[in-house]
């Protein structure tokens, strides 16, 4: 329906656009009809006075012509002729009413004028007084050839532009010169001083107008072109504006044997304004329509509205009841004294009262007062006497038609309206909910007995499983320490097997000082290992504690070449070379000896392994290196790399955690790393590893001994 509305509404703005415009296109026509006849008739009244005094000044030449005292003075050439001939061409200027009148020979000179006195006119001196002037005017070419001559100046010497006529001079049949008649612009506009603002052109040009400041210009200069326009009857109109921003009429009429154009102007100012005006009467007549439809449908859509509203309530109002009487609760409606208004059905099935027998009675009557808070009572006795304060979700105690009392939830709240106060009371029945709370709590009690016994068994198992956690890291320690002493006591045996060889047998290439010498030095070596492994019962010791006894200043150098000792057989068996880059006078790092050679020894180890199943075709290389650290001038940086075959993203994640290895059994516990980082930590240091298909590369960070 508003879809409907409001197109009938934009339909009905599209036809009062239609309306005005076309009111004001017939408003436009019945204005500028008159106005078109108006200048038609003015036009036709100055083609008609203006061929009047054409005629009038026509024949005045011929009829000088035929003077006799012209042909006496041709005859005789005497000055007293010519005299008497200006005299009376002087006396026929008057009569005239004309400019002047000049009498031009053959060869065009002037020979005798009409001013007999003077050679002036208004002011402006007779154009001609010189030989042969007008032998080249066209009126003058005229007469010579025999006519009747005519012709219009718009830039003569004068200045304001006149009109010429002129008569040829027969003497004997011959031709002897010519009688020019001179008329101004000035003189002739007299004549049309009772016609307004018109205008005569030639060649777009204005000749003759009757403002005196239109001659001389081009037509376009003085009215400039601004539209053509079709009337109702076919004709068009021709509107210009003029210097003044005015719109005018301009209606003209082509003069065929001059070859001039005759043209009136009409200002159109009324007609534009009647336009306007019917144009602001339409507008006003559609808006005043426009308000009224907008004021019916408005009327329309408030009555509709109304009329939806009230549907709207009735629906909600039966929504409401139905909810009021489907509610699994009760609903009481009590008056400002606390006396029962209204009860829904659920009330009467709680309660066993109808609401018949419940109306005007107090609320207290339902309830259990032995079992209701006399908080709560004293408030429902004080409703309308005393300040009332809402109450909400309070469990009681309700009492049914039999006196049978059970639990229930109340609220009440207020219900302000303009008439009276009243009250909203809300009542659950809480006997189901309570059974189910005596039935949870002994669920509850039966839980608690099965959590407690089950808690008993869950800490005995976590006892059996911290005995076998203790075993079996007994164990991984147990496998550790083998694996750590292995080394040293395999190379002890062999050192010792040597020396009894050396005792044993007789060399007769070695001297028995050099045998003493062997003997020695197998001896250190052995003293050598013992050492180391008394170092590695300590670092078990530092490891379980994680904390070093004292820090001292440990040469990097040194703890490099001491590792690397215990490395030459293997280096030479599996072909590794060595690249170190180890700079002379390096500052010390603050630690013990023991545990920086642990980690070293742990990554040459780890940087040996990775590379143990290198391919043939691929060098085995280690590189070690000594700097300065990049990220803190106060470390020294120990870098050692491998060109083994790199670590996976996913093994690098766990390659810290104590006993995760990725060989096989029997070759290691993964403890090295473990203890790497733990030594590491312990000394304020940091270890880095980056691992690519190239090969795996740890940085570790220690700081510089500062003795203090």
């Amino acid at each position: 329906m508003r879809i409907k509305l409001g197109f009938l509404i934009m339909l009905a703005l599209l036809l009062s656009l239609a309306v005005v415009w076309k009111v004001q296109s017939y408003a436009y026509n019945w204005a500028m009809t008159p106005l078109k006849d108006d200048g038609q008739t003015r036009l036709l009244e100055v083609v008609i006075e203006f061929r009047s005094v054409l005629e009038e000044y026509q024949y005045l030449p011929f009829i000088i012509s035929q003077n006799t005292d012209i042909k006496r003075m041709y005859a005789s050439q005497k000055s007293d002729d010519k005299a008497a001939l200006e005299r009376y061409l002087a006396q026929f200027n008057v009569i005239a009413g004309v400019t002047a009148i000049f009498i031009v020979s053959e060869h065009g000179e002037v020979l005798a004028h009409s001013d007999v006195h003077k050679r002036v006119y208004n002011n402006r001196e007779f154009p001609g007084f010189q030989h042969g002037y007008y032998a080249d005017k066209p009126y003058f070419v005229q007469a010579k050839n025999g006519n009747k001559g005519f012709h219009a100046s718009i830039t003569d010497s004068a200045s304001v532009g006149a009109f010429y006529f002129s008569a040829p001079i027969y003497n004997k049949q011959r031709f002897s010169g010519a009688v020019v008649l001179q008329i101004d612009n000035e003189l002739l506009a007299a004549r049309f001083s009772k016609i307004a603002n018109f205008f005569i052109s030639l060649d777009n040009h204005i000749l003759f107008a009757s403002d005196h400041s239109w001659p001389q210009h081009n037509i376009e200069q003085i009215f400039r072109p601004k539209a053509l326009k079709e009337l109702q009857d076919g004709t068009q109109i021709d509107i210009r504006t003029i210097k003044d921003k005015h719109n005018v009429l301009l209606q003209s009429v082509l003069l065929d044997d001059f070859n001039w154009q005759i043209s009136v102007v009409s200002k159109v100012r009324g007609a534009i304004e009647a336009a306007h005006k019917a144009k602001v009467y339409s507008i006003a007549s559609c808006i005043a329509l426009m308000l009224l439809l907008l004021w019916l449908r408005e009327r329309r859509l408030k009555n509709l509205s109304r009329l939806e509203t009230q549907a709207i309530m009735a629906r909600n109002e039966g929504i409401q009841r139905d909810m009021i009487n489907q509610a699994q609760m009760g609903l009481v409606l009590l008056n400002g004294q606390g006396c029962v208004q209204f009860i829904n059905p659920m009330v009467t099935q709680l309660f066993g009262y109808t609401l018949e027998r419940l109306k005007g009675q107090h609320i207290s009557k339902i309830l259990y007062p032995p079992k209701v808070e006399p908080d709560l009572l004293n408030q429902l006795q004080g409703l309308g006497k005393q300040p009332f304060k809402a109450v909400t979700s309070i469990e009681t105690s309700g009492l049914s038609v039999d006196d049978r009392p059970f639990f229930i939830l109340f609220s009440i709240k207020s219900m302000h309206s303009k008439l009276d106060s009243s009250y909203l009371v809300t009542l659950v029945d809480l006997t189901q909910i309570k059974k189910l709370e005596y039935q949870l709590w002994q669920a509850n009690d039966q839980l608690e007995l099965k959590v407690l016994a089950r808690t008993k068994e869950l800490r005995e198992a976590q006892s059996e499983l911290v005995q076998a956690e203790k075993m079996a890291a007994l164990g991984r320690m147990s496998s550790a320490v083998v694996h750590e002493f292995n080394q040293p006591l395999t190379a002890i045996k062999t050192y010792v097997s040597i020396c009894k060889e050396l005792f044993k047998k007789e060399h007769r290439q070695i001297s028995a000082e050099q045998k003493s010498t062997m003997l020695m030095d197998n001896f250190d070596i052995i003293n050598q290992l013992n050492d180391r492994m008394a170092q590695l019962t300590r670092q078990l010791k530092v490891f379980s504690f994680k904390k070093p006894e004292q820090l001292m200043a440990v040469d990097l150098a040194k703890s490099f070449d001491q590792t690397l000792l215990l490395f030459r057989v293997r280096f030479k068996a599996e072909n590794i070379t060595l690249d170190k880059n180890i700079p002379e006078n390096l500052a010390c790092i603050a630690g013990d000896t023991t545990r920086v050679e642990q980690v070293l020894y742990n990554l040459i180890q780890n940087a040996c392994d990775a590379m143990q199943h290198n391919p043939v075709d691929k060098a085995c290389k280690l590189r070690l290196a000594i700097a300065p650290s990049s990220e803190n001038n106060e470390c020294m940086q120990i870098t050692i790399s491998d060109s083994g075959k790199g670590i996976s993203s996913e093994t690098l994640e766990h390659l810290f955690e104590p006993f995760f290895t990725t060989k096989t059994i029997g070759e290691g516990l993964g403890l090295g790393l473990s203890i790497v980082q733990s030594i590491v930590t312990d000394l304020g240091g940091k270890i880095r590893v980056s691992s690519n298909q190239q090969g795996t590369c740890f940085s570790v960070d220690l700081p510089v001994y500062r003795n203090v």
